[in-house]
């Protein structure tokens, strides 16, 4: 049968996955973990930074949920469009 469209967008995954995991561990070890407050005391300019690495992995999570569920919708379309030429 091979790979469809769903395994694609799957595949296609997998980098901002590692993305999104390699980036929260860098934002942990730049302060994430602490509270805002404490941030501000023991780094003020760091700050920046981990607002920065909050900001770009709400964007990778964005996409990354976008393309698992446009590869979920695309297993139905595949497993319906052959249940309908079963028929």
């Amino acid at each position: 049968m091979g790979l469809g469209l769903n395994d694609w967008l799957m595949l296609a995954c997998l980098p901002l996955l590692w993305g999104h995991v390699i980036l929260a561990v860098i934002a942990v070890r730049s302060g994430l973990d602490k509270h805002m407050a404490a941030n501000l005391l023991s780094n003020p300019e760091g700050i920046n930074n981990v607002l920065l690495y909050l900001f770009i992995g709400v964007l990778i999570y964005l996409t990354l949920i976008a393309l698992v569920k446009a590869s979920i919708l695309a297993m139905y379309c595949r497993i319906f469009r052959l249940l309908k030429m079963g028929r």
